[in-house]
């Protein structure tokens, strides 16, 4: 098997992580690095593909470089050149952790940040990602009463919780919402 085809298994079985993550400046939700690892690094391994992130320097740049590799050794990669807001350990590891992540959902086709079209960095008004209000309200469910939550998700046909509610219809989630709010009450 090629890595393209190995690759095109692994977008098959792979789905977009949950956005658990609150940054409090900009009020948005985000997947933090090992909720995006806890999504991707299976599918990748039953794909038979592994997921490498070193720093790397091309053409005079430092960076970081993200790599799919196949058992063969074939690989796909990415470079991104490490720009830090400020120049000291803790700019450069910001920076690190950031790219880290967007370097992964990138090279992976997976989304674990909100898209708002670029609306934040233009200073317009976002629309808020849909599922963000029903996730919240499966975590604090779940920080309510773990008992009740646990048959809640079984009985609602939600047994892996937020991971599950993505494949419900517009009408499901409506309805799960609903259910939700009954029993936060």
């Amino acid at each position: 098997m090629s890595i393209y085809e190995a690759y095109f298994k692994f977008q098959g079985l792979v789905k977009d992580p949950i956005k658990d993550a609150t940054n409090p400046h900009f009020k948005s939700k985000y997947v933090d690095l090992p909720g995006l690892m806890a999504v991707v690094k299976p599918a990748l391994q039953e794909a038979g593909l592994m997921l490498i992130q070193n720093f790397d320097y091309n053409e005079g740049v430092h960076g970081l470089k993200t790599s799919i590799i196949d058992k063969k050794g074939d690989s796909l990669s990415s470079f991104v050149p490490i720009n830090p807001d400020k120049d000291n350990v803790q700019g450069y590891g910001a920076a690190v952790t950031y790219l880290r992540r967007y370097s992964i959902e990138s090279i992976c086709g997976v989304c674990g940040t909100l898209d708002d079209d670029g609306n934040s960095a233009s200073g317009s008004t976002r629309k808020a990602d849909p599922l963000t209000a029903i996730f919240a309200k499966c975590q604090k469910a779940k920080s309510v009463d773990t008992e009740g939550w646990e048959e809640f998700k079984i009985e609602k046909g939600i047994p892996n919780g937020p991971t599950d509610v993505r494949a419900l219809t517009p009408l499901g989630l409506k309805q799960l919402e609903k259910d939700l709010d009954k029993f936060l009450k």
